[in-house]
C-alpha cells in the first residue's frame, strides 16, 4: 500500500508520448497492454503514475545534468525516475543523484533487462536504472552502413546486404565491393563516405571485440582487431574509394548530396526530416539500404557482433525521501514501476495476435527499400549484441579524441600506435576513473 503516492517519470516535453500509454501520441504496439498494466498497478499498489516534463531550465545536455544534480543536492529531487542518456549515468552516480537499484533488480527484476542495457546502466558494478523488460520486437541496429539502393541497382552491382546474408561480408569482400563500385563512378563521386571513426568502431565490434569493455574494465584500442580495421580503411582511402573529406553524414556531405553510394550513419537518420528525408535524392528517386559493418576474414558470421554505444535509461533518482509516504521505501517505488513493465510484456506476449518477428520485420520494411537489408536487421537479437563504452563517458562523441585520431590514421596515414599513444593516457585515465570499481 503506497497510500496514494504519485510515481513521477520525467522526460523532455516532446517525448512524453514515448512513456505514457494514455497520451494520444503514444503509438507503440503494446499500448492497450501497457494501459492495462498501469491501471492494475495503480490499483494493486494504491499509487498513481505520472509522466511530467523537464522544466525549461533543464534543456538537453549538461544543463539537464546540472539541474538534476542540483535538485538532489538540495534534497528535492523532482521525479522518481529521470529519462536520461546512458552516457550521463556516471555523473549522477558520482554526484549521489542516482539511487542504487542493484538489489531491487536482483529481487524483483526477473532478469528482464537486455545485457547491453544493463551494462550501460551500471557504474562501478552497481545498477542505477530501472529494468524496462526485454523487447522481442526490438531493432538493435543503431550505427551502421547505409547506401543509396537505387544507385546500387543502376550500377548493377550486388547489394551489400545480399553479400552479408550469404555469409560473405568480410573485410576483403567489403574492399572489393567498394573498389568495384568506385570503378563505375564519375569524377567527384565515391563508393564510401561518412566518418572513419564509425567504420573503425563498427568493424572492430563486428569482430566480436569491444573497444572499451566495462565488465572487464579493459581498453582494447591497442589490440589487434582495431588495428586491422584501421588498416582496411586506410587501404580504401589510398585506393580512392573513400571520400577523404569525411563528415558525420547527418545532414551534409557526399552521401547526402548524392555523390557517394554508401556512408556510415545511424538507423534513425533514415527518412527523418532533419537528417535523410524520404525525398533526399528527389521524389521517387530515394531508396535506402542497410548493411552491418564487415567482419575480419577469419571471423565466422556466427561470431559477428553488433554494438550499442548508448541508450535511454530510467535513472532511479535519490533524494525523494521527503516525498515518500510514511513507511514507504525506494524499493516500493522500484517494485511498482518494474511491475508495469513485467505485466505489459506478459499481456502483450500472451495476446493471440502477438507476432514479435512480424512486428520487427514490418518496422524494418518501413525504413529500408532493399529486402535484403530487412534480413540483416532480423539477424541481430539480444544474443549477439553487446555494449561498448567507447565514447560512453563523454557528453558527445565529438568530446572524445578518438574520432580525430582515427581520421589522422585512416585519411592522413599516421602510424596507428603513435597516433593513439598521444591521447591514450588521458583517455584511459578517464575511462578507468569512470568505470573501475
Amino acid at each position: 500500500d503506497m497510500q496514494g503516492y504519485v510515481i513521477k517519470i520525467m522526460n523532455a516535453s516532446s517525448a512524453l508520448i514515448s512513456n505514457d500509454p494514455f497520451l494520444d501520441g503514444y503509438t507503440q504496439q503494446n499500448k492497450i497492454f501497457k494501459q492495462q498494466a498501469w491501471t492494475e498497478v495503480k490499483q494493486d499498489y494504491n499509487c498513481d503514475i505520472q509522466v511530467v516534463a523537464y522544466p525549461d531550465e533543464a534543456p538537453w545536455g549538461q544543463d539537464r545534468i546540472n539541474w538534476i544534480n542540483a535538485q538532489a543536492e538540495a534534497g528535492t529531487a523532482q521525479a522518481d525516475f529521470y529519462i536520461i542518456s546512458s552516457t550521463w549515468l556516471y555523473q549522477f552516480a558520482q554526484a549521489g543523484s542516482a539511487h542504487d537499484a542493484t538489489d531491487y533488480y536482483a529481487k524483483w527484476g526477473k532478469n528482464a533487462m537486455q545485457i547491453s542495457e544493463k551494462a550501460s546502466a551500471t557504474y562501478k558494478k552497481r545498477l542505477y536504472a530501472l529494468s524496462t523488460g526485454i523487447d522481442e520486437t526490438r531493432n538493435y541496429v543503431d550505427i551502421g552502413l547505409f547506401y543509396n539502393y537505387g544507385w546500387v541497382k543502376k550500377l548493377n552491382v550486388k547489394s551489400p546486404a545480399e553479400i552479408f546474408n550469404e555469409g560473405n561480408w568480410t573485410y576483403s569482400a567489403f574492399k572489393q565491393w567498394a573498389n568495384d563500385v568506385q570503378a563505375l563512378l564519375g569524377a567527384g563521386e565515391f563508393a564510401l563516405a561518412g566518418h572513419p571513426y564509425y567504420y573503425w568502431l563498427g568493424m572492430t565490434n563486428a569482430a566480436g571485440v569491444k573497444i572499451l569493455d566495462v565488465q572487464a574494465v579493459k581498453n582494447n584500442i591497442l589490440s589487434v582487431r582495431p588495428k586491422q580495421a584501421a588498416i582496411a580503411l586506410r587501404e580504401l582511402v589510398v585506393a580512392g574509394s573513400f571520400d577523404r573529406a569525411y563528415t558525420w553524414a547527418e545532414s551534409s556531405g557526399a552521401f547526402v548530396e548524392g555523390k557517394a553510394v554508401m556512408t556510415s550513419g545511424c538507423w534513425w537518420f533514415i527518412r527523418d526530416s532533419g537528417r535523410w528525408p524520404a525525398n533526399l535524392w528527389g521524389e521517387g528517386n530515394t531508396e535506402f539500404g542497410y548493411v552491418p559493418f564487415p567482419r575480419p576474414d577469419d571471423v565466422s558470421l556466427e561470431n559477428v557482433r553488433l554494438a550499442e554505444t548508448g541508450t535511454q535509461l530510467y535513472l532511479m533518482a535519490s533524494q525523494r525521501d521527503a516525498e515518500h509516504k510514511p513507511g514507504m521505501t525506494y524499493e516500493d517505488v522500484y517494485r511498482a514501476m518494474n511491475d508495469t513493465f513485467l505485466r505489459t510484456a506478459k499481456y502483450y506476449q500472451n495476446d493471440p495476435s502477438y507476432d514479435a518477428e512480424g512486428l520487427k520485420r514490418t518496422a524494418a520494411e518501413s525504413k529500408v527499400d532493399d529486402p535484403a537489408s530487412v534480413e540483416c536487421v532480423m539477424y541481430f537479437t539480444a544474443s549477439n549484441v553487446f555494449y561498448d563504452a567507447v565514447h560512453g563517458f563523454y557528453m558527445s562523441i565529438s568530446g572524445s579524441p578518438i574520432p580525430a585520431n582515427i581520421g589522422n590514421i585512416v585519411v592522413n596515414g599516421n602510424d596507428y600506435d603513435a597516433e593513439m599513444d598521444a591521447d591514450m593516457v588521458a583517455y584511459d585515465g578517464q575511462f578507468i576513473a569512470v568505470f573501475a570499481s
